[in-house]
């Protein structure tokens, strides 16, 4: 391959017929869809351990009989699974 776009005989062509446009190569569409596949399962798996790290703090406060919300405390352990799990989705 020596020419690309426009110069390649499919962008001349394009370009005879009026058909000049800016439109996505075929690998840039598949890497599109590489790009927010990535970007869900990143999102899908940051709820998904917030989720699972809540659950486990519920099930250890159930486990030490501590039926009761402490306030501040849980809070911010609450705050803290969050921003792992944002954390996580921008690794």
């Amino acid at each position: 391959m020596l020419v690309v776009g426009n110069d390649s005989t499919e962008g001349q062509i394009r370009a005879s017929l009026g058909e000049v446009e800016n439109s996505m190569t075929p690998l840039q569409e598949k890497l599109d869809i590489v790009a927010k596949d990535i970007g869900r399962f990143g999102l899908i798996s940051a709820i998904t351990i917030v989720f699972i790290l809540i659950a486990r703090y519920s099930i250890e406060k159930s486990i030490d009989h501590v039926h009761t919300w402490t306030g501040w405390v849980d809070v911010g352990n609450m705050l803290k699974y969050v921003l792992l799990g944002v954390q996580f989705s921008f690794i």
